[in-house]
């Protein structure tokens, strides 16, 4: 996109240049009414070359702003996301951490109770 606004902001310098240099040349070799008229006619189109290259500029100063604005926006969503799969990882390692030392705990407590029941002689779950 910016390269295609660079080209069109050149051809409308050469076709301005053009304009500019034909509405010379016709106005040297006509006089009179019609050669104001070419006149007339050449400064229009200049006038209009020009105003399509300012335009061009300034849609190309758009397409830069808005061109770093979503860049920014993309990087600040990214760090987000990034920041929330993170604290999401850990969180599910904090849950994994803590059921596992549960199981521990639990097998622990049952091996003890089983101990218990031994040296009492009851009778084993």
């Amino acid at each position: 996109m910016a390269s295609a606004l660079t080209q069109i902001l050149g051809d409308m310098r050469s076709l301005s240049a053009e304009a500019s240099g034909a509405t010379a040349t016709l106005a040297s070799n006509v006089s009179g009414p019609a050669g104001e008229s070419a006149q007339n006619q050449g400064a229009a189109v200049q006038s209009t070359a020009q105003n399509v290259q300012t335009a061009a500029s300034e849609g190309q100063m758009r397409h830069n702003q808005l061109h770093a604005v979503l860049s920014d926006f993309f990087s600040q969503t990214r760090d987000i996301a990034t920041a929330a799969i993170d604290a999401t990882q850990r969180s599910v390692q904090q849950v994994l951490d803590a059921n596992k030392s549960d199981a521990e705990d639990r097998s622990r407590m049952n091996a003890a109770v089983d101990a218990s029941q031994q040296q009492f002689g009851t009778t084993p779950r």
